[in-house]
């Protein structure tokens, strides 16, 4: 009877063992997913607009241009610790995704042709060329992650 209890016992310990890694293992996943949905979405959007204009102020980052002869417009902040992009190109009826929670230290930079690393930008309604855009947060999982996105002239 004891040998059956011994057994019980260890049966059920790996099973449950197991499930706590299975739910471990799961939530890891999907965090990886959103990593790299942002860090997808951050080069997409900046590499794909052409002849934009870009502003960098303590609002966030914002890209505008004209694609298929219409205002193309997207906002990137971080607000309560996620990053959140918005589509503004229809000024009534704006879309928001937050892209990954949980965020700190965010950070957004725009390098210039002289290798000069500014926190604000443009402004001035003249389209502006960077030579690449720096996104830096901290994540709980995965520790201090930059997106360096580089610029074709």
């Amino acid at each position: 009877m004891i040998l059956f209890a011994v057994i019980a016992v260890l049966s059920y310990t790996a099973l449950n063992t197991s499930i706590k890694q299975q739910n471990a293992q799961k939530i890891h996943h999907q965090q990886l997913l959103e990593l790299q949905k942002t860090l997808l979405y951050l080069e997409r959007d900046i590499t794909q607009v052409h002849s934009q204009t870009m502003t960098l102020n303590a609002q966030g980052f914002t890209l505008s241009s004209v694609q298929n002869e219409q205002l193309f417009k997207l906002h990137y902040s971080i607000h309560q610790k996620k990053l959140i992009r918005q589509n503004k190109t229809d000024a009534e009826n704006t879309t928001s995704l937050t892209l990954i929670n949980n965020i700190s230290n965010g950070k957004i930079r725009i390098l210039d042709s002289n290798n000069k690393w500014h926190t604000e930008w443009g402004g001035t309604g003249k389209p502006y060329y960077p030579r690449a855009i720096e996104i830096k947060f901290k994540h709980p999982a995965w520790g201090e992650i930059k997106k360096l996105v580089f610029i074709n002239e």
